[in-house]
């Protein structure tokens, strides 16, 4: 699976996230830095609850994605990839982890280095605007004119407005505290970089699951009924 227009592939997503698991320096510097060891052990006892420490994490991740100002495309594959099953936990604590180490050197106003780049406020922030403007070039692409009103009127861009597809770039994942409003910007995200086709062709290569497990509770009932409608 190929980058179109400068977007990250699924392929080198996951690529990036096993680099990350696998890198003892990496997350060994990460964990002392921002005291995750301490934390873990906390959260050791609660695996057997681990629906519920999932959607805590979970949470906790979609603010830091917020802040860090992280790309889009990596929000979504990470949010449909991970969906709660246990065996995902070793990536949600790798994110959760790697979001963290970046939040506090961006409020010391340090740089952070990931895969060879060096990452500041500004440029997450600057590259975060360059990727909105991309996405919003392939509205038109992946979405009928009948598709497009609808998604207007879902996020409140009145449909005779002008620039409505960089406002709705811009309004995709814009409300970290809102569920509800992530599982419909991954929605959008996906069918523009075309998540579903990437998806089935990494399945098998990277033994990642792109089935949401059973339900456990009441939320997660919620969250995977809007799940199963996005495609």
């Amino acid at each position: 699976v190929g980058e179109e227009g400068g977007i990250t592939s699924i392929r080198s997503f996951v690529e990036g996230l096993k680099e990350m698991v696998s890198d003892p320096e990496n997350s060994g510097k990460m964990r002392k830095d921002i005291g995750v060891d301490a934390m873990e052990e906390e959260v050791s006892g609660t695996m057997t609850n681990w629906s519920e420490e999932f959607e805590r994490q979970r949470e906790q991740i979609l603010g830091l994605w917020q802040t860090c100002h992280v790309s889009l495309v990596h929000r979504t594959y990470f949010f449909l990839l991970f969906t709660g099953d246990q065996a995902d936990s070793i990536y949600i604590g790798v994110e959760l982890r790697r979001l963290s180490f970046m939040k506090e050197s961006f409020s010391q106003g340090n740089h952070a280095f990931e895969r060879g780049q060096t990452l500041t406020i500004a440029s997450s922030l600057k590259a975060l605007h360059r990727e909105r403007r991309m996405l919003s070039k392939l509205v038109g692409k992946r979405f009928t004119g009948e598709e497009r009103k609808r998604l207007y009127q879902k996020f409140g861009i009145a449909v005779n407005s002008k620039r409505r597809r960089l406002q709705l770039a811009n309004q995709l994942w814009s409300k970290p505290n809102d569920i509800t409003h992530a599982v419909e910007s991954a929605a959008v995200v996906a069918k523009l970089v075309r998540f579903v086709e990437q998806g089935r062709a990494m399945k098998e290569m990277f033994g990642l699951s792109f089935t949401p497990p059973l339900p456990t509770t009441r939320r997660s009932l919620n969250w995977r009924k809007s799940m199963a409608t996005l495609f």
